[in-house]
């Protein structure tokens, strides 16, 4: 596909050479999109413990049917806990303390939003501090041109990577090509090999996989482009899971679309504080921010477009507070 895009077959030869396709990528990005679809791991373990427990939820085949609905129902009735029914994490917890009796229950969720818990600790908060007096100038002047206060900045660059220090152990473009291979069926098949596919959840696969491959493709056409006008070698790049790069972790696609050259050298380097941060602020700015967007629901929602979990933007504003009110 790169070389019917007008690539050169010479050039890409030698690169490929020195790739191993990774299935990790593949599995995961899937793996958690099929899970949240089909609860499929979760209703297989259910069975599995409900047959341990003498119960009979029929075949183990990780299907939710009429069986396993009524020995869910029989297990709650025998706990005193509320007859649903139904496969939840609330029964798989239920049934893991029955056979595991040791075992700690999980906490109640209280009314306080979850955060992580790691970039929140005394020595990360310090690190962030840290972070903050050493870049007072570039983040006032982030602060003055786009309007992202200094502690949002380094808040989000403490979860991203440890303020630059930690930029992945992968490299990004064995991911992305990876990623490209999962419009290949027959790659992805086998990483769903001990889950019943069922007519629907296949086709439910294929249509899916068919959408991270070429999304992977997309990314990797992006990074190719990227290393260029960078100046990066291509190969050496380092990346998150899902191949993000640069301090700020940003998609291949968007460091096109959105990165800025902060340091006015010519060059967008995401891999120099500079411009990472003003790419960062530059992405926050064309997604909703403003000067003076001092509601937290309204700087929640922005920052939401920067990474889709509650938990992320949760632990920014706390990081932000933190660092802002501390010495």
């Amino acid at each position: 596909r790169l070389v019917s895009d007008g690539m050169s077959r010479q050039y890409l030869e030698p690169l490929f050479q020195q790739t191993v396709f990774d299935p990790d990528p593949i599995r995961s990005k899937l793996g958690n999109r099929f899970e949240r679809k089909f609860k499929a791991t979760r209703i297989k373990r259910i069975q599995e413990g409900l047959t341990q427990l003498g119960y009979k939820p029929g075949p183990v085949d990780s299907l939710e049917g009429p069986a396993t609905r009524a020995a869910i129902q029989a297990f709650q009735k025998g706990q005193g806990i509320s007859v649903t029914g139904r496969a939840t994490a609330l029964v798989l917890e239920e049934i893991e303390l029955k056979l595991h009796p040791g075992k700690t229950r999980r906490k109640s969720k209280t009314s306080s939003r979850p955060v992580y818990k790691e970039i929140l600790k005394p020595k990360s908060l310090a690190e962030s501090r840290q972070f903050l007096q050493e870049n007072r100038s570039i983040l006032g002047q982030i602060a003055s041109q786009y309007g992202v206060p200094e502690e949002i900045s380094v808040g989000i660059l403490a979860i991203e990577t440890k303020h630059g220090t930690y930029l992945g152990k992968k490299r990004a473009f064995t991911t992305l090509a990876s990623l490209s291979l999962a419009q290949d069926f027959e790659i992805v098949k086998p990483f769903f090999q001990e889950i019943l596919l069922t007519r629907s959840r296949e086709a439910w696969l294929r249509s899916n996989a068919r959408k991270v491959g070429d999304w992977g493709f997309h990314e990797l056409k992006a990074l190719f482009e990227y290393a260029r006008h960078a100046n990066l070698e291509l190969v050496a790049i380092p990346g998150s899971v899902y191949g993000a790069i640069g301090i700020s972790q940003f998609m291949p696609s968007n460091a096109l679309r959105f990165g800025v050259d902060g340091n006015q050298n010519g060059i967008i380097e995401l891999f120099e504080v500079e411009d990472a941060l003003h790419s960062m602020a530059n992405y926050l700015k064309k997604h909703g921010w403003r000067k003076g967007l001092n509601s937290r629901s309204r700087q929640a929602r922005v920052l939401y477009r920067y990474n889709h979990s509650r938990t992320y933007v949760n632990t920014v504003l706390k990081v932000a507070e933190a660092i802002s009110t501390s010495p």
